[in-house]
């Protein structure tokens, strides 16, 4: 291998080894997230009445006014991954839609690092970044696939003002050739952004993300072709040679290339903006995404993980310091920032430090400027002889530990709990006891939240409803003051109000849990992870205990 190819193929290599860590994470340290079996269930109801604002029939409590399944697409897609190969199949798409975000981030910030020296080292480091930063929040979800078809937004958007660069660069085109507009305008592929926008749209919330950062373009290109009426100290964000990746058109035979860039990038927001309007729920979309951000007291409240902010936790800490890392490379290289950076930083920042599920989105517009951005240094590092061949020994021993590691039995219950009882998991043995030995007569069980989509699903089919799913738009305001966010939380007359079967809870302390031996009920089943309890005994006659 001759000198210079050495830092490419060690790169290769390294990006081929995040990738396999990011896919041996649900195989390797994960369970299944508590999402996914209410949006299996959501699939089902789904495939029953159609597709459409659906009155909630998982859950009990819930407000039976109609809601809007925004992630109906992708719920429907979970279902067919899950019919044709349960969970194991769950676990190898999870897996791969994994290692599919580390390819398309790479793959964005070589193409916006381009050719300067150090954009190997620069691209592999920016890629280590931002998974090290998203993993935490890719599970097996809707939210995942938007993530990942996200990534492949920013790969387009990249690609497209690269290949304007460096034809330019290297004056390729002949003035006057059938596709010389084509070409000097910018790269077709760049329209098939909005389709996948609209595909979004139906997959997950995070589709309005799309038009943000295409007008976030917009509005640069605006700023770049008005930069000589700004003052001097504006003049460097007005480079044509530093223009960012996402901005820009190789238009250097037009008669007013500025204007050119002005009007593409308009037709790509206004096109992106109507891709992501497209979808059959649109007005409940509308509606959700509202409620969500502002009327929402359990996303607001900090008690679910992913609304927490990214710094929480040991990881979280490590998290915040590789983003101060950024901050402080974008000041030191600042002269590198365009307009549309600045605004695009802007933005994805405030959602960042809104709430930590944004994560991703905030790397999948970080990752390239670092990239492109990372000192000029040659790639050294990368260019030892020994290197490749060592990563490539380390990459073998990965697949093949990754290989021996996935799930080869059908039984799935073991499998979500081998961690053991510290560890997340599910209360299986509890739902096969219930199961198997009570008859429903209301049929409503009473759980905590992150073990009520498995328990829907589990128990679902035998006539059960749960108290909570894990979704928080189906419930009241008041459900969430009474059962997690009141000072006092829910009491023996709330318990008996509910007229449920059976309880399910965890062996750690909840409130439910001490409302529920306070109102007299009795221990029939216990394992290391979770409880049963039934209704005392002046109850137990229509209940159905065998």
């Amino acid at each position: 291998m001759s000198p210079a190819a050495r830092p490419v193929r060690a790169a290769q290599l390294l990006i081929a080894l995040i990738a396999l860590a990011a896919a041996a994470k649900p195989v390797l340290f994960d369970t299944l997230d508590p999402d996914c079996f209410w949006h299996l269930r959501v699939a089902d109801q789904l495939l029953r009445d159609g597709v459409g604002p659906l009155v909630d029939d998982l859950s009990f409590a819930s407000d039976k006014a109609p809601w809007t399944p925004y992630s109906w697409l992708a719920e429907l897609g979970m279902k067919g991954v899950w019919d044709v190969g349960g969970y194991r199949a769950a676990v190898l798409v999870h897996a791969l839609m994994n290692a599919a975000f580390v390819v398309l981030v790479a793959l964005t910030c070589r193409r916006a690092a381009g050719d300067r020296p150090g954009a190997v080292t620069g691209t592999v480091a920016a890629t280590a970044v931002a998974t090290f930063v998203s993993l935490p929040y890719l599970s097996f979800r809707p939210a995942t696939l938007a993530i990942v078809l996200l990534a492949g937004v920013a790969c387009l958007l990249v690609r497209d003002r690269a290949a304007i660069a460096s034809l330019k660069a290297r004056r390729a085109c002949t003035v006057g050739s059938p596709d010389d507009q084509t070409r000097r305008s910018g790269t077709r592929a760049i329209w098939f952004i909005v389709p996948i926008t609209a595909l979004l749209a139906n997959v997950h919330l995070f589709a309005f993300l799309v038009p943000i950062w295409t007008g976030c373009l917009w509005i640069g290109a605006v700023w770049t072709a008005s930069r000589r009426t700004f003052p001097p100290h504006f003049s460097r964000w007005g480079r044509p040679a530093r223009r960012e990746a996402f901005q820009g058109s190789d238009t250097s035979n037009d008669p007013d290339p500025d204007r050119t860039a002005v009007r593409r990038s308009f037709l790509l927001f206004a096109l992106t903006l109507l891709g992501a309007c497209a979808t059959p729920l649109l007005p409940g979309v509308l509606r959700t995404l509202t409620h969500y951000q502002f009327n929402d007291p359990m996303v607001s409240s900090g008690l679910l993980a992913e609304m927490r902010p990214f710094w929480t936790g040991p990881l979280g800490t490590v998290s915040a310091v590789l983003v101060g890392g950024i901050a402080i490379l974008l000041i030191v290289r600042k002269q590198e920032l365009t307009p549309a950076d600045v605004l695009l930083l802007a933005i994805s920042t405030a959602l960042l430090f809104s709430k930590g599920r944004y994560a991703p989105l905030f790397m999948l517009v970080a990752a390239p400027i670092v990239a492109r951005a990372w000192p000029g240094e040659a790639d050294r590092v990368l260019s030892r002889r020994a290197l490749p061949p060592v990563l490539a020994g380390l990459l073998l021993l990965g697949v093949t530990r990754v290989i021996a590691a996935f799930p080869s039995t059908p039984g799935m219950d073991a499998w979500i709990n081998r961690h053991g009882p510290d560890a997340p998991g599910y209360p299986t043995a509890a739902a096969d006891y219930v199961a198997a030995h009570l008859r429903p007569r209301t049929g409503r069980v009473i759980n905590v939240f992150n073990h009520g989509g498995y328990l829907g699903w589990r128990l679902g089919p035998a006539g059960f409803t749960t108290l909570t799913d894990g979704r928080t738009q189906c419930f009241a305001r008041e459900f969430w003051a009474v059962h997690y966010l009141g000072p006092t939380g829910p009491t023996a007359r709330t318990v008996a109000e509910m007229g449920a079967d059976v309880a399910i809870l965890p062996r750690t302390p909840t409130r439910i849990g001490s409302a529920v031996e306070v109102a007299g009920w009795r221990l029939a089943f216990e394992d290391e992870r979770a409880r049963v309890w039934v209704p005392p005994v002046d109850r137990l006659s229509g209940a159905g205990v065998e």
